[in-house]
């Protein structure tokens, strides 16, 4: 799944003078679950919960599935872009 729309957004911040320009900043981070935490975060995920019953089931099994072995680490890359708004 996409986790984001795009960029089209971009050149809008590049053509202004209302903005300096963008900063981008890049924090990563990782969260270790067990089966139960790993079905949880699945199952909160908006397209997984809104599954026929029976499907979300099997899909959850198979996460479950992936913890066998103990914990697995899910990795994640939070960005944040700031631009200052400069006096007219």
């Amino acid at each position: 799944t996409p986790t984001h729309s795009g960029d089209a957004w971009r050149p809008a911040f590049e053509r202004t003078t209302l903005f300096s320009p963008l900063e981008e900043q890049v924090f990563p981070s990782e969260q270790k679950l067990d089966a139960d935490g790993l079905a949880a975060r699945i199952c909160s995920i908006s397209f997984i919960a809104c599954l026929p019953e029976l499907e979300r089931v099997r899909v959850l099994a198979r996460a479950r599935e992936l913890t066998a072995e103990g914990p697995v680490t899910v990795p994640y890359r939070t960005e944040v872009l700031i631009a200052e708004m400069l006096s007219p």
